[in-house]
Parts: C-alpha cells; sequence; structure tokens
C-alpha cells in the first residue's frame, strides 16, 4: 500500500476502534496514529516495513513509496506500547492468515 493509503487506514481505524494491528517480534501491536514524513531517502519494495528511525514520540517505517511515523502504539490489550523495543532495522509484518481474519472482523 501508498503511504498516504496506512495513514488514511490507521486514521480510520483509531478511536473507537483498537487500531490498526502490525505483528513486531511475535507479539501484536496497534497503532492509532500515523503521519506521512518528507524524505529524499530512496527505498527499494523489499525495504517495507523496515523500521528506519525512533524518536521520542513514534517510530519511522519505511513504506512502499516513502516514510510513516507511527504513534500511539499500543499492546493487543490496549496498553501503550515502550518505544525502546523497537530496533533500526527490524521489521514490522502483517502474516497472510492474519490479513485473511481481518475481512471477518465485526464490531
Amino acid at each position: 500500500w501508498s503511504t498516504h493509503d496506512i495513514c488514511r487506514f490507521v486514521r480510520a481505524f483509531s478511536t473507537p476502534y483498537e487500531g490498526a494491528a502490525f505483528c513486531y517480534q511475535d507479539d501484536i501491536r496497534r497503532v492509532l496514529r500515523a503521519t506521512p514524513i518528507k524524505s529524499d531517502i530512496p527505498n527499494h519494495p523489499f525495504c517495507a516495513g523496515l523500521i528506519v528511525n525512533r524518536t521520542s514520540n513514534g517510530i519511522h517505517i519505511m513504506l512502499k513509496d516513502g516514510i510513516a511515523c507511527f504513534n500511539h502504539l499500543t499492546d493487543k490489550h490496549g496498553k501503550n506500547v515502550n518505544l525502546s523495543e523497537f530496533r533500526i532495522g527490524n521489521r514490522i509484518f502483517n502474516t497472510t492468515a492474519d490479513l485473511l481474519k481481518s475481512h471477518t472482523y465485526r464490531p
């Protein structure tokens, strides 16, 4: 997906919903806010999902056509996640099973 589409998706599934979900180190994390970041960094499709920076208020994720800052991250229980657990160079992802399951989710 494009950076624009992912940021819109996150916005659509934030409060009152649980947030858009992704996997990181075998745990589900949810993101309630995503903002596109202007960048001149060239990327390759293989880079999508890589954590390229971490700040005090978010993680920067390389996407298909740009970078997004994910912030207001929670665990599967809704508790805030300590951003120090995210390491630059690691990848966030969704499994095919997760994506198929999301097609049948009803609030």
